[in-house]
């Protein structure tokens, strides 16, 4: 019985290793994500493209890897990356629960949270907190797979759950608050900026953030080892100390 055991666990060991030496010798890595403009989005010509990618593409073009990539619903993305079957995402922000199964790269930007609201409501929104909105009864537009914060996570999601209404798509987040179907909107200020320009609706942000938190590339620990991370960290360490402008 101790040999049969000790062998299963040799085994469970072997195929771990397996999947990470493959993940070190294909030379390509897999990303996925939900679109998120500017940083990460597919091109009229069906090409993956944003800033985030191609700073990641960047980066592991500099170690002779090349990068794949699809564009997957959230609830997906997260399946995806615990099982290994995705290596890869951009824009994360670090969480201890998420370290238990994944690897962070250095971080190589901040993204500031806050939210937006319709314009006809300045007068009743304008310089309230997000808090004091929901205590008012207002909702919110949310990718709720999404990290905003220790007092997000804590506070509005306990206290204020049933008034968050999840949508996968900026695009639909927006288009919901315009069509007056939700009261607010929560993102990073730029994605809310730059999706509400293209899709030419007027919004305003609000100047009170909810959270400013560092961005992360998040690494599945089924596919990737920790000295792949050292070197990748090495060459993104460089860029975000001294940016090339061709990256």
């Amino acid at each position: 019985m101790k040999r049969f055991i000790s062998l299963i666990i040799f085994l469970t060991a072997m195929a771990y290793q397996s999947s990470v030496w493959c993940a070190e010798h294909r030379k390509s890595l897999t990303t996925g994500g939900t679109a998120w403009p500017p940083y990460l989005y597919i091109t009229d010509n069906n090409e993956p493209a944003g800033e985030d990618y191609q700073l990641l593409k960047s980066v592991l073009g500099k170690l002779d890897y090349a990068l794949e990539s699809q564009i997957l619903p959230e609830r997906r993305v997260t399946q995806q990356i615990e099982l290994g079957q995705i290596d890869v995402v951009t824009g994360a922000a670090f969480t201890p629960a998420r370290a238990l199964k994944n690897y962070f790269s250095v971080p190589y930007r901040k993204e500031t949270i806050s939210f937006a609201f319709h314009p006809s409501h300045h007068n009743e929104y304008a310089g309230k907190s997000l808090e004091t909105l929901l205590r008012e009864g207002k909702t919110l537009a949310l990718n709720t797979g999404g990290w905003f914060g220790d007092w997000f996570n804590e506070t509005v999601t306990e206290q204020y759950s049933a008034q968050l209404i999840h949508l996968d798509s900026v695009k639909r987040r927006l288009q919901f608050l315009n069509r007056g179907r939700v009261d607010l909107v929560l993102d990073d200020i730029r994605v809310i900026s730059f999706n509400a320009e293209q899709l030419h609706l007027e919004l305003e942000i609000s100047n009170k953030p909810v959270n400013v938190q560092d961005v992360h590339f998040m690494f599945s620990k089924q596919s990737v080892d920790p000295g792949f991370i050292d070197k990748f960290n090495h060459v993104l360490s460089d860029y975000v100390k001294d940016p090339d402008p061709a990256i």
